[in-house]
C-alpha cells in the first residue's frame, strides 16, 4: 500500500474516533434512565458515590480490590 492511501487511511480513523469519542462523551444517560430505578436502589446508588464506596469495593468489576465485590452473585448469597 502507498504511504498516501496509509495516511489517508490513519486521518480517516483517527476523525472517525474523535468524532465517535465526542459523541460518546456529549450524549447523557437516557432521561428514563433514573425512572427504571426503584427509590430504593437510588437512594444505595446516592450513598455508595458519597462515600466513595468505589475505592475500595467493586461492583460489577469496577472499583477497588480490598473491600467485598458487590454483584448479583454476591448479594445472593
Amino acid at each position: 500500500m502507498p504511504l498516501i492511501a496509509k495516511q489517508i487511511y490513519f486521518g480517516f480513523l483517527f476523525f472517525s474516533f474523535c468524532v465517535y469519542s465526542f459523541i460518546v462523551y456529549k450524549c447523557d444517560t437516557p432521561s428514563d434512565a433514573k425512572e427504571l430505578m426503584t427509590t430504593d436502589a437510588q437512594a444505595g446508588k446516592l450513598i455508595f458515590q458519597q462515600n466513595n464506596c468505589n475505592t475500595c469495593h467493586q461492583l460489577y468489576g469496577l472499583g477497588g480490590y480490598m473491600g467485598l465485590f458487590f454483584n448479583s452473585q454476591t448479594l445472593k448469597k
